[in-house]
């Protein structure tokens, strides 16, 4: 009897162990916005980070600033993002797009999950073809969560 109450209380204080250090994850919020932007020949990556309901989102798009239309070919994702590690995988099928100078192309933001508090290196590599040349256009940025 004794057994199965030091069992269950031990159960019981690994819950709220648990409970407590998840609470402490998704009660951590952004401290601020980032704004990236990097150019690398005639495109401009833009990147903006920032906190939503659930955690934060990360806004991307490519601009062309070129003087004549051109055509990226590019996999998914356009613009990778990556958390805590350079891990980038450009997959699916190609994707094209023409671009008229001026153009910004936006993709659909990235949800994600709050994190924990302190400091995280977010990896941004954007990748594409523009007349069978590849272009990588990468940086990084330290996020800040309390």
């Amino acid at each position: 009897m004794i057994r199965k109450r030091i069992i269950i209380i031990s159960i019981i204080v690994v819950g709220l162990i648990t409970f407590i250090g998840i609470s402490q994850i998704t009660n951590a919020k952004l401290v601020e916005p980032v704004k990236v932007s990097k150019q690398v020949e005639d495109f401009v990556l833009h990147v903006r980070i920032e906190q939503n309901e659930k955690g934060f989102q990360v806004l991307r798009a490519l601009e062309y600033k070129g003087e004549a239309e051109v055509e990226i070919l590019h996999r998914t994702p356009l613009i990778s993002i990556s958390i805590d590690r350079n891990d980038h995988d450009f997959t699916g099928s190609p994707v094209s797009r023409k671009m008229d100078p001026g153009d910004k192309y936006a993709r659909d933001p990235k949800y994600f999950e709050p994190l924990e508090e302190g400091t995280h290196t977010i990896f941004i590599h954007g990748q594409f073809y523009v007349n069978d040349e590849l272009i990588n256009i990468e940086e990084k940025r330290e996020i800040t969560f309390k």
